[in-house]
């Protein structure tokens, strides 16, 4: 898995609480070089070509170590962690452990041959702590750049020279390069007679960007499902409407018709001579039908 890289813990200059001091003299140092000599041996040179092409004083570098690690574009190094087995099966006194801990042990041993592009500046077995690991920390470079130093600092460039080439975002260089590295690592258990067994949780560890990308594409599909609901229940709603449509203009004149009958009732009626009655077969108080809003005949 990725480590964070704290070089003065893997090198034991302080003692965490999670190990037991009387168990370190049985760690390993395969090599513990100071950050900045292993910066200088890499890239003094480059750093001198693309000074002497400057003209301009502010674009000359003066630390390209304290540039990077200032910087956003490159991490100074690298650390990966790699563990076989757990304190349960492999617990670090146990013959098990011993036996996880040559595996590590060779392991280790061909990894700059089979990295070339990542100087090792600091790699240490740990048998101090429940279960033996090993840290490795390196910096990646590149050479014959044609931007900035000519050879400079740069993960992608330098797992690409390897032969890792990417793919999709899922796919990069990176990714490519852990599951050869792991395909090594199965390959030595192997030899000391280990099975190796994928529970399927590495990559997490591997790569927590992608697996935060993945949550993100898990919670973005929740809401899609949420977003069709929606527009379906929209849908529906705008069906209904559109079939209620006929009925509410049917109400609508049936009340303007409405309105207009009663306007109609109370108009002035024409002048009649004097002394006679109204014409009309009604004209004796006869009942006269008016329909209601219930249909019951009512007399006035």
């Amino acid at each position: 898995m990725v480590g964070h890289g704290s070089v003065n813990h893997n090198s034991r200059a302080f003692n965490a609480k999670n190990t037991d001091p009387e168990r370190s003299h049985l760690n390993i140092t395969y090599c513990q070089e100071n950050i900045k000599a292993a910066y200088h041996e890499l890239f003094d040179e480059a750093l001198e070509r693309y000074n002497a092409k400057q003209t301009r004083a502010d674009r000359r570098i003066e630390d390209y170590y304290e540039k990077i690690r200032s910087g956003k574009q490159e991490k100074p190094f690298h650390e990966i962690i790699l563990q076989v087995g757990n304190r349960d099966d492999m617990s670090a006194d146990s013959e098990e452990g011993q036996l996880a801990a040559a595996v590590l042990d060779e392991y280790m041993k061909g990894f700059q041959e089979r990295n070339p592009q990542l100087r090792v500046f600091s790699a240490h077995l740990h048998m101090d702590e429940a279960t033996p690991h090993l840290h490795i920390d390196f910096v990646p470079f590149t050479t014959g750049s044609k931007r900035g130093l000519d050879t400079r600092v740069s993960l992608k460039q330098a797992l690409a020279a390897q032969g890792f080439q990417g793919g999709t975002r899922g796919d990069t260089e990176w990714s490519q390069w852990v599951r050869s590295e792991k395909e090594q690592l199965s390959l030595v258990m192997e030899r000391h007679g280990i099975e190796w067994e994928d529970k399927g949780t590495h990559d997490k560890h591997l790569s927590v960007l992608d697996y935060k990308k993945e949550q993100r594409a898990k919670e973005i599909a929740v809401l899609e499902t949420v977003k069709a609901e929606k527009e379906n229940q929209v849908e529906s709603q705008e069906r209904r409407l559109k079939e209620l449509a006929p009925a509410v203009k049917n109400m609508e004149r049936l009340a303007a018709d409405f309105s207009g009958a009663g306007n109609a009732g109370n108009r002035p009626g024409l002048p009649r001579e004097k002394g006679k009655a109204p014409a009309g077969p009604n004209r004796q108080g006869a009942a006269l039908p008016v329909s209601g809003l219930c249909g019951v005949a009512r007399e006035i």
